[in-house]
């Protein structure tokens, strides 16, 4: 394959994305990628043409691929590095960007760990659960949520930072006021208190991909 990276993971060409996705449909991918681990997603992404647009996928429960050819470079994180669940002191749990939000629920009630049970209602991977605060009865991602660490941004580099449960609550407080059209004012004083924690575009490049995920009880 012309321009593109000799990796540890998985690279082709042309393929097939249907069995990916919930519903079963869909063509090919033009460049398919499987990260080994980190290492790998980030070496890759550094000298991979920049041109082709790139697409992240996760369990492929929520979306729709359209037939014929998916144009760039479409990245799932399948490998077993991006798919683990590691309890830590205080029941926190560490967690891979891969890891579905169903296996998670069902650990941590193994281990008697209290407030996960709302995750066996949530199709797909704890990464898309966090970019979207994903919830139901009642809980949000933003109850559970303790850090993240080790994401990719926009230079590709793998960065080390600590993302707390403040900073997402306010980064989804702000995100919530604007979806219901409430007074600019409101807008502008949580976008005040955000801005005392985090530089906003270099927090959204970081946190859309996400690797390790840390929550708690």
């Amino acid at each position: 394959m012309k321009n593109l990276p000799k990796v540890k993971g998985e690279l082709f060409e042309n393929y097939e994305l249907a069995t990916m996705t919930r519903f079963k449909t869909g063509g090919m991918a033009e460049v398919y990628f499987s990260p080994y681990d980190i290492d790998d997603l980030s070496h890759f992404l550094k000298k991979a043409p920049k041109d082709m647009p790139i697409h992240l996928i996760g369990f492929g429960s929520n979306i729709l691929i359209r037939d014929g050819v998916l144009n760039g470079i479409t990245i799932r994180l399948q490998n077993s590095n991006f798919s683990f669940i590691e309890k830590m002191e205080n029941n926190i749990l560490k967690c891979g960007a891969f890891t579905s939000n169903i296996a998670i629920a069902k650990f941590a009630a193994e281990n008697s760990i209290q407030g996960m049970e709302f995750l066996f209602g949530i199709p797909g991977t704890i990464g898309g659960a966090i970019q979207t605060n994903a919830g139901c009865f009642g809980r949000e991602i933003k109850d559970v949520f303790e850090g993240i660490s080790e994401k990719i941004r926009e230079d590709s580099d793998v960065l080390d930072i600590d993302v707390t449960n403040k900073t997402y609550k306010l980064i989804q407080s702000t995100q919530n006021i604007i979806k219901n059209k409430q007074n600019i004012d409101e807008i502008c004083e949580f976008s005040k208190n955000i801005l005392k924690y985090i530089d906003y575009k270099e927090w959204n490049n970081q946190y859309n991909c996400s690797i390790r995920t840390w929550f708690r009880r």
